[in-house]
């Protein structure tokens, strides 16, 4: 699944890496780790498909999947926004990465589909593994399909920077089709201070959690048993407003 190169685009600035280690290049491990978590999800999809049987519980499963995902990548999005470094422990990669997104939005554009999805492929190709082994046919598939959409979520987030005009028609298409998140609706996050429309699969319940404060209420109990703010509370006068907001819930 690959979108045009940046080179063959409109101009951007040039890509910032701030990561230790960090690189454009898809490198033989990058495609190792995606190649098999791909496979991982795949072969286990269709094998509590299988033992499910039953396809109208096949189809509400990986429905019951999808909308879970997109609720999925709205609290990761949210918690690597907000909380946590590059010393966290097992997502520190993702903090840091989320983080530094904002610096430099573009940078994404310049990835290949590997590079760009292989640090969320590490984090759900084990609970996947979970899921095959120990989980009921119906549960283990709802959770197969809503983590490997996490990876698929990251290439939808890329395909999200392009103009819709840069992107080829497949990802046009999903974007048209609300299958995938569109530009517009991503672009609606990247304004300072950063504290809403987190969902990134296809952002179909960025209304219902923003018009919710659902994002507030969970950075106020957070907060409240913690003591620690979130990012998006310390973006000048905006986000003391949110932090306001928050508090009064």
């Amino acid at each position: 699944m690959e979108a045009p190169t940046v080179t063959k685009l409109s101009k951007r600035p040039a890509p910032v890496l701030d990561l230790p280690g960090d690189t454009l290049d898809e490198l033989p491990q990058h495609r190792l780790i995606v190649g098999g978590t791909t496979a991982l999800a795949v072969s286990g999809a269709l094998l509590k498909a299988v033992e499910l049987g039953d396809p109208s519980r096949i189809v509400a499963a990986v429905g019951l999947a999808v909308i879970f995902a997109d609720f999925l990548t709205g609290v990761f999005h949210w918690g690597t926004d907000n909380y946590g470094s590059l010393s966290t422990p097992l997502v520190g990669e993702a903090c840091a990465a989320f983080q530094g997104h904002h610096k430099a939005p573009w940078t994404i554009t310049y990835r290949s589909t590997c590079n760009n999805v292989f640090k969320i492929a590490k984090i759900v190709s084990p609970l996947m593994a979970l899921a095959i082994l120990v989980a009921p046919p119906f549960l283990g598939l709802f959770l197969i399909v809503a983590l490997f959409a996490q990876v698929c979520s990251q290439e939808f987030h890329r395909y999200s920077h392009f103009l819709p005009s840069e992107l080829p028609k497949y990802a046009r298409t999903l974007q048209n089709l609300r299958l995938a998140v569109s530009t517009a609706e991503h672009g609606r996050h990247h304004t300072v201070p950063y504290d809403g429309h987190y969902c990134i699969f296809n952002g179909m319940l960025n209304p219902l959690l923003d018009d919710s404060k659902f994002f507030r209420r969970l950075e106020a109990a957070v907060y409240r048993t913690t003591g620690i703010e979130p990012n998006c509370w310390n973006e000048g006068v905006k986000g003391q407003r949110i932090k306001n907001i928050a508090l009064n819930l």
